[in-house]
């Protein structure tokens, strides 16, 4: 692997999936391809209260570590002592985070024992099971679509031109938006290959506003929170296609949770590859890179409640 390979994959799942593209200069995969599957019906409502205890005290556990964090900058200050100003604020604010912690996990546990035991497990397989089954789903809208222009790139169009007039002629992919937004820089369309990947997100995502409600506006540029109530009317697929409008993501996380997973589909063997995060030199934490099937895939963890699955433009002549 060249350089600048290696450096796109330490990226972890991001720079696994970059690299399965052929994008190694790309901060993020496209995303003007995307599908998805209508949610299937859950069992989230007996749930929400303990997953909600749930993610406050990872909220309150991610202060406490940066609340530690500042506590032991300000004790390296010059002339720093225990009893120094900023050192007992820092040190207050400690004790703080200490005592919102305890009181969440109370919390939390009191949730959770007013729920049966039969039920929770219940709930959690259902929901499961639907997380499954959407995202098998969306995977074979997306092999569709990837079969049909990979039928295109085998009759190797001359020019990005013809590729797209062949797309246009296409019933089921005309139909589509913005296919050539992210085509390869490099190569013939006679080199391309169609690749999958999907994309683990959270769906509660906005603008930050004020207290009014208007948009908060920092040097010019929108900012952007993630929420911690999900917007499931959001990344719906288009009826007709299956396509998702991805505006909306903007790859922000709940405090205390990751923000995205992506992976790489691999069809001859139907798994799944991605990485358990990005390469930080640590060798307590390496990067470590799985292989899932697509079951253990698609179920997802508690930091994303959405899957889509999309489709990539790689260059194999290079």
């Amino acid at each position: 692997m060249t350089a600048d390979e290696l450096h796109t994959l330490d990226r972890g799942c991001v720079g696994l999936t970059l690299l399965r593209l052929g994008r190694n200069s790309e901060k993020l995969p496209p995303s003007n391809l995307m599908f998805g599957h209508p949610r299937t019906p859950q069992s989230a409502t007996v749930l929400a209260l303990g997953e909600a205890a749930n993610a406050e005290i990872r909220r309150c556990r991610a202060l406490r570590v940066a609340a530690y964090d500042e506590l032991a900058a300000a004790r390296r200050g010059p002339g720093a002592t225990d009893g120094s100003p900023d050192v007992l604020r820092r040190l207050d604010e400690v004790m703080a985070t200490e005592y919102d912690l305890r009181q969440a996990r109370a919390a939390a546990r009191q949730v959770w024992s007013d729920i049966p035991a039969e039920q929770i497990k219940q709930a959690r397989t259902a929901r499961t099971e639907a997380r499954i089954h959407d995202g098998e789903q969306a995977l074979a809208v997306a092999r569709g679509y990837a079969a049909k222009f990979d039928e295109i790139l085998s009759g190797e169009p001359a020019n990005v031109a013809e590729f797209q007039r062949r797309v246009h002629n296409d019933p089921a992919l005309s139909q589509l938006s913005d296919v050539t937004a992210n085509l390869p820089t490099t190569g013939s369309p006679a080199d391309w290959e169609p690749v999958i990947f999907a994309k683990h997100l959270w769906s509660g995502q906005d603008y930050v506003r004020d207290p009014a409600g208007r948009e908060v506006i920092s040097d010019g540029r929108r900012q952007y929170e993630a929420t911690d109530s999900p917007k499931y009317g959001r990344f719906l697929p288009g009826p007709a296609t299956g396509q998702v409008n991805m505006w909306g993501d903007f790859h922000r996380n709940r405090l205390g949770f990751l923000n995205y997973d992506y992976a790489w589909y691999d069809a001859p063997t139907d798994t799944w590859w991605r990485a358990n995060h990005s390469e930080t030199g640590d060798p307590h934490r390496p990067m470590l890179v799985y292989q899932s099937t697509s079951e253990a895939f698609f179920t997802g963890s508690a930091d994303f409640d959405t899957t889509v699955v999309g489709i990539g433009f790689a260059d194999r002549s290079g």
